[in-house]
């Protein structure tokens, strides 16, 4: 799947709002944060809707105020149809002043790890065969020994990223994309 991802720019400093396109430039998904019409109740959730504005999927972040009292690593549940997709855990070395965190996707039934560079853009880069001891940071050296299945960068074009995932096995990666972006940005207070 390819796909490109634009940033609305809202009025509201704490609110997020994205587009997803696919490779033919069809709007797939919009995902919303904090928007005034949205319910109160909704201030622990980013939503995943269609083009129509129906639900597609929630995106649960009430674990982040734990997280930020010294608990980590933080769980993202992916809600689908009332259930559990997939876990999206953070995880970011204790007392790393500005190291970025990588991130595990756990989705039907396989493992992905979602790793975060930074050089002249942002880069998230997906595998979805990688070091198992993840409990130290692991370095660019020791991935370089595995194939990425998928990789989102940051873009200078009609988009604000854009990338691909080939990951035949996920059946929704628009959902992954878009979570993974979400939370990137929002750690990185794009």
């Amino acid at each position: 799947m390819n796909f490109g991802v634009n940033r609305l720019h809202t009025d509201e400093e704490s609110s997020r709002r994205f587009h997803l396109h696919d490779d033919k430039r069809a709007l797939k998904l919009v995902v919303d944060y904090g928007s005034v019409w949205l319910p109160s109740d909704a201030k622990q959730q980013a939503r995943f809707a269609d083009p129509g504005g129906e639900l597609i999927a929630l995106l649960d972040l009430s674990e982040e105020e734990q997280a930020r009292n010294g608990r980590l690593p933080t769980s993202y549940p992916l809600i689908l149809n009332h259930a559990v997709y997939a876990i999206i855990t953070k995880h970011q070395e204790t007392g790393a002043d500005g190291a970025l965190p990588h991130y595990i996707i756990e989705a039907d039934g396989i493992s992905l790890l979602a790793w975060i560079s930074q050089q002249k853009n942002t880069r998230i880069t997906f595998f979805d065969q990688y070091p198992k001891d993840i409990s130290h940071l692991v370095t660019d050296v020791e991935l370089a020994a595995f194939d990425p299945v998928g990789i989102i960068d940051t873009a200078q074009d009609e988009y604000d990223w854009t990338g691909f995932l080939s990951l035949p096995q996920i059946s929704h990666t628009a959902l992954i994309a878009s979570a993974l972006i979400f939370l990137v940005e929002r750690h990185l207070k794009i």
